[in-house]
């Protein structure tokens, strides 16, 4: 349900979480409607009141430190350069050296949970993954354009070395994409960079 909503798993969880004890205290009212404002001083609702606040701390608990404490910890111990390293990254796919986009994917899914668990209650995200959280947000349009344009730079470069006769009309056109990449490669474009 989560994925068709775009939910990250963490938010999702806490979400799901959230709506457990919003719905274990509208059943909680319901008793109390039932049986009165002095239910719980009863045997059998001092009891169901002791069950019922174990699992409220349960849920709060599950929701604080299993899955925000270690979604948070996890995140402030992630290390990467992506901003500050180069746009440009040559990976080995198939044994063939291929040229990618400097940006993981992670990113992203980071920039969605922090945008969610930031509008729930009882929930503070710490600054630093806020940062780093906005940060991908603003680089994420670029990296998605500049894959696409790789892709389909890879793709047509694939059909004119399909048809060789073609090779010589687009000579031109193809050196000054060529150049363009590897004056990025070589000058090291950076995420950080106004180029």
């Amino acid at each position: 349900m989560s994925k068709l909503k775009d939910l990250p798993p963490v938010s999702g969880a806490i979400i799901w979480l959230q709506q457990i004890q919003r719905q274990l205290r509208l059943y909680m009212r319901k008793v109390e409607d039932i049986l009165g404002k002095k239910w719980h001083h009863h045997v059998e609702g001092k009891q169901l009141k002791k069950i019922y606040e174990h699992f409220q701390k349960k849920l709060d608990r599950s929701i604080q430190n299993d899955q925000f404490g270690i979604w948070s910890a996890r995140w402030k111990e992630y290390k990467s350069n992506e901003f500050e390293g180069q746009i440009f990254k040559i990976e080995v796919l198939d044994q063939m050296p291929t040229l990618a986009i400097n940006f993981d994917k992670k990113l992203i899914t980071l920039y969605k949970e922090v945008r969610n668990l930031s509008n729930l209650p009882k929930i503070r995200v710490p600054y630093e993954i806020q940062i780093r959280a906005n940060e991908a947000k603003m680089k994420y349009p670029f990296a998605v354009r500049m894959e696409e344009v790789l892709r389909i730079y890879n793709r047509t470069c694939n059909r004119i070395d399909k048809y060789s006769n073609l090779e010589l009309l687009v000579a031109r056109s193809r050196k000054t994409v060529q150049d363009t990449i590897t004056r990025g490669i070589t000058d090291g474009y950076r995420w950080s960079s106004d180029k």
